[in-house]
């Protein structure tokens, strides 16, 4: 319970006994109305039962009484508003910009794997679901508990045995809530879970509409959709109908209680123990604080359900960025791996032992099959991940001035690196827009200059960019992208694959724009077209996690090597 809480609040126990102090004082007002009714009450029947007949003056004091009290209630409910609606919603917008700002610090290893459906699940839906729990579930939750406490310590003193008769059946209640907090975990989980894999479907089919519509996999043969919605059906209706009865055992608890004392009450009432004005009041009493019991009672088993939103949130934000905190970045662009080794999975090694020296201002290209770890060494280079041994070096080999790259503050480190990958993703917006990503206080001419050495002749800064860059081509995007990499004016430049898959015409001006980006940088490139890296300062040869050559185009190709063969298999073309 005391998880649930902390999940659900993110640890702010300031809040949440403010919330529920508030509530309860404003819930406790409302159930004080109780007395204008038994006041009336009495006033009519008493007649009735032998007394005096109600006087004008009584009916006006109730009438007066009345106003006074929904004045207090009005008041006691502003510090509640407070509470519970102004300072959630606040909250909640706090905390998706930290989870925002969190995200935005992961590696560029764990943001790469990264399912986007979760992330959009943890922003919108989980916060939606914390709003809802602190703003109604949390305190109604506490502040019903405390009034259910309060009458059965007033009828108790009051009337012991008629106490006791009407929440002689609470206990079974409690017994059945606390069933339902086990089993609400599980089933909650899964019915998360199930949403998470139908929005990531949702939005696969979505994205990928006209590949769908074009290869006839529309309607029931788009079967990973409809499995997924079937699936998050499944578990909602599992969730609902297996908690319900609980739920109703609970309601029929509460309700016994209210049977229990009438017998018990009759009783009482014809051994003349308490007089029938004494019977009717409790009963009142007894009949108004069901409610909050019930208030309680489904309360408690939402809060295991909204308490897995703050368990989906509180994992994305317990993942730790990589370290380091130096903010001097080193004096040179030389380039070192040393005794390097990684894997993704436990035991199953994609680097092993690699070392390698990549001079500032050379042109380096990896070339290797498929699964040869060329990729891999290229993400460690560009700090993706940090290597399971050994180190990646930055600074000045002539000197010997060398610093491991993992002390550096990831963010500081991004100043020396520019990136373009094969999928080049362009934000909303205009072309501008996208291009000043590189360099925040750039001009309009800066803009103009880089998009003109990139080849960008299809666009002007102002164009508007559709979500995803979806109005221009693959080649056009790239090219764009690659404006960005040249206004940034990184020393270090990697490249992954950015000419594979184009047309004749688009690899041709992505590859002058390249040319143009890389002019006096040091270069690292991943390419399978081997003719287009034939003029590199160096080619690194790899295959299964080891680099197995190395050398220029002219050297690698009068080898018996491994390079040779991938040149005569095609890499030419």
């Amino acid at each position: 319970m005391i998880q649930s809480i902390r999940n659900l609040t993110g640890n702010r126990t300031g809040k949440f006994f403010r919330s529920v102090f508030a509530t309860s004082l404003c819930d406790l007002a409302n159930f004080g109305g109780i007395i204008f009714i038994c006041w009336l009450l009495y006033l009519l029947l008493n007649p009735y039962l032998g007394g005096e007949r109600a006087q004008t003056l009584h009916l006006v004091l109730i009438c007066c009484g009345c106003v006074a009290y929904m004045v207090v209630c009005f008041y006691a409910s502003i510090p509640a508003y407070n509470a519970n609606f102004v300072s959630t919603y606040n909250n909640s917008t706090r905390g998706r910009l930290k989870l925002a700002e969190h995200i935005r610090k992961l590696s560029l290893g764990f943001l790469s794997n990264l399912n986007p459906a979760r992330v959009s699940h943890s922003m919108m839906k989980d916060f939606s679901n914390l709003e809802n729990a602190n703003s109604h579930i949390i305190p109604q939750l506490f502040s019903s508990l405390i009034i259910t406490v309060t009458v059965f310590i007033g009828l108790l003193f009051y009337n012991a045995p008629l106490a006791i008769s009407f929440f002689c059946c609470i206990p079974v209640a409690l017994a059945v809530l606390c069933i339902v907090r086990f089993m609400g975990v599980r089933l909650s989980r899964n019915q998360m879970a199930a949403s998470v894999e139908a929005s990531s479907r949702l939005t696969e089919y979505i994205t990928g509409i006209t590949t769908i519509k074009t290869n006839n996999m529309s309607g029931s043969r788009f079967e990973r959709l409809e499995q997924s919605l079937n699936r998050l059906r499944s578990e909602s209706i599992r969730l609902e109908v297996t908690l319900m009865p609980f739920a109703l055992t609970t309601m029929s608890c509460v309700g016994a209680g209210i049977g229990i004392m009438v017998m018990f009450g009759q009783y009482k009432l014809i051994h003349q123990e308490i007089s029938v004005m004494e019977f009717l009041m409790l009963m009142i009493v007894a009949s108004r604080s069901i409610a909050p019991f019930i208030a309680f009672s489904l309360n408690f088993m939402m809060l295991q359900y909204f308490s897995e939103s703050g368990r989906n949130i509180g994992r994305l934000m317990s993942e730790r960025p990589l370290p380091g905190t130096a903010t001097e970045l080193p004096d040179g662009n030389d380039l070192v791996l040393r005794n390097v080794s990684f894997s993704y999975e436990p035991g199953k090694k994609i680097l092993d032992d690699v070392n390698l020296e990549i001079k500032s201002g050379s042109v380096v290209a990896v070339v290797g099959p498929s699964g040869s770890g060329k990729s891999t060494l290229v993400k460690l280079l560009a700090r993706f991940y940090d290597p399971d041994s050994g180190s990646v070096l930055m600074g000045n080999i002539a000197e010997g001035r060398l610093t491991d790259i993992s002390t550096i503050d990831p963010e500081k480190l991004m100043h020396r690196y520019a990136m373009v990958f094969q999928e080049s993703y362009l934000f909303r917006g205009s072309v501008a827009d996208n291009v000043i990503l590189g360099k925040k206080d750039a001009t309009s001419d800066d803009v103009r200059t880089v998009l003109k050495k990139a080849m960008v002749d299809f666009a002007g800064p102002d164009d508007t960019v559709a979500e995803e860059g979806r109005n221009f081509s693959g080649g056009e995007r790239q090219r764009i992208c690659i404006a960005r990499c040249m206004l940034k004016d990184a020393p270090i430049v990697f490249l992954d694959e950015i000419t594979s898959s184009l047309d004749v015409y688009n690899e041709f001006a992505v590859q002058k724009a390249v040319d143009e980006l890389t002019r006096g940088k040091t270069v690292v490139m991943i390419a399978h077209r081997l003719k287009n890296i034939m003029h590199s300062d160096m080619i690194v040869v790899m295959d299964k996690g080891r680099i197995v050559d190395i050398g220029t185009h002219d050297e690698l190709i009068s080898r018996d090597g491994l390079y040779r063969k991938l040149w005569h298999q095609g890499g030419n073309d």
